[in-house]
């Protein structure tokens, strides 16, 4: 009989064995969200311009990049979750409903995926049939069904790191109770929470939390006052750290239990995108005016910044050489991820991609892919060019909505989009 702690152990290993194998077991990639799959060797630079549809297929909208992995490709849709084939998009199952769009994470066989609704959940399904293995509940209870009640949570993407798997939420509710607080008869009471929860992947149980709440009877507080949303989470330098929907960057220690504070925050005046990526010793996160911030992972002390364009909407990537980062404008900017010496970085080299970038960068070998809100997937050269401006490799314009993410793993690119497609590419077979 394997006990929790022997699982525990047999799910982290599984885990690394995932990785090293090359494939995209969550948004990002990797725990550190860089969106860099170093091992992938088949489709490089020289030969990319010949990549062709493998397969396609029609379904609901898939929100992000895909997750593969364990043969399957997992689409995350509005409401649901989808198995294919790798190999030759088949149904393995599903689709499974639940609730959300945030992408799951795949740790060995579960595929762990955090679901909104009335109320937040992280929910396990087994990677290969999709029956559900356990559900745990994240943030507060659903109160859509008592008088008077209301309640929302939304989750954001899950991250695998450090043997936990964790998940940033946001709930909202409201409910008539008895003299609250020694007040009237009836009084509504209202919670308003931003949480981030880390949870053992082969048991569910909470490891620990981090709450922003602000609770009370009666009216709630103006929207100004409530907690800001975390955003979804990355690891970086040995510790976690999220960027929040406003201008913070939090960071939390990886030795947390229970009750976890902030060990630093952040505040750069302006909205950020997506989450931070991790750089060694240093993480870079943009906002949405285009500016890239890179900071001390361990203080949160400003290195240097970079300006890619006027808005950006995506998140970035990065190979450890470059930072990628792609405009609202059309803008796509390679920056030395090391920095360049000074408090203000110019980029390496950029490309125009035709339309605003909709998917954040994603990097297979020496190639690095951007999808586009026109519709169109394009490839361009990681180490840039023998100009400053560079010129796509492979183009292909979807049909249909923007693209919403790609994957690169084992000699092929998944390209999900808002029309529900779903493309795979991958080089002609040698003759």
């Amino acid at each position: 009989m394997i006990g929790a702690g022997q699982r525990a152990t047999l799910v982290v290993a599984g885990l690394l064995a995932l990785v090293a194998t090359g494939c995209w077991t969550q948004a990002g990639q990797g725990s550190g969200r860089q969106g860099f799959n170093g091992a992938e060797r088949s489709i490089t630079a020289a030969n990319v311009a010949g990549l062709a549809v493998a397969w396609s297929r029609t379904g609901p909208a898939v929100a992000h990049e895909p997750v593969v992995g364990r043969g399957s490709v997992y689409l995350r849709n509005t409401a649901s979750v989808t198995a294919v084939a790798e190999a030759d998009k088949a149904l393995r199952w599903g689709p499974v409903a639940l609730g959300g769009n945030a992408v799951p994470t795949l740790v060995a066989d579960r595929l762990l995926v955090p679901t909104s609704g009335g109320s937040c959940s992280l929910t396990a399904l087994d990677a290969d049939r999709g029956a559900t293995l356990g559900t745990r509940p994240l943030g507060f209870q659903d109160l859509t069904g008592y008088p008077s009640g209301f309640s929302s949570c939304t989750t954001r993407d899950a991250l695998a790191a450090g043997g936990r798997v964790v998940v940033a939420w946001h709930y909202l509710g409201s409910v008539q109770v008895p003299h609250c607080n020694g007040g009237p008869l009836t009084e509504q009471s209202y919670n308003i929470t931003s949480g981030i929860s880390a949870l053992d992947p082969a048991t569910l149980a909470v490891i620990w939390e981090h709450h922003e709440t602000v609770s009370g009877c009666g009216a709630p507080p103006p929207v100004a006052t409530w907690p800001v949303a975390f955003g979804a989470p990355a690891e970086v330098a040995g510790g976690l750290v999220t960027a929040t929907q406003s201008s913070r960057v939090v960071a939390f220690s990886p030795a947390c239990a229970t009750l976890c504070p902030a060990t630093w925050t952040r505040d750069l005046g302006v909205g950020l995108v997506g989450p931070p990526i991790a750089l060694g010793s240093t993480l870079a996160v943009v906002n949405g005016r285009g500016t890239v911030h890179v900071l001390d992972a361990a203080t949160g002390t400003p290195s240097w910044t970079a300006v890619v364009s006027d808005a950006a909407d995506v998140s970035l990537a990065s190979d450890g050489v470059s930072i990628f980062a792609a405009g609202a404008d059309g803008t796509l900017a390679a920056f030395p991820a090391g920095g360049c010496g000074a408090p203000a970085c110019s980029a390496l080299w950029t490309a125009q991609l035709g339309s605003a970038a909709s998917a954040r960068p994603s990097i297979g070998g020496d190639v690095v892919y951007v999808g586009t809100a026109g519709g169109t997937i394009a490839a361009y050269p990681a180490r840039g060019c023998s100009s400053s401006v560079c010129a796509r490799l492979w183009c292909d314009p979807l049909l249909g909505d923007g693209v919403t993410g790609v994957a690169v793993v084992d000699g092929r690119v998944f390209v999900a989009a808002l029309d529900g497609s779903t493309r795979t590419y991958a080089p002609p077979s040698p003759t």
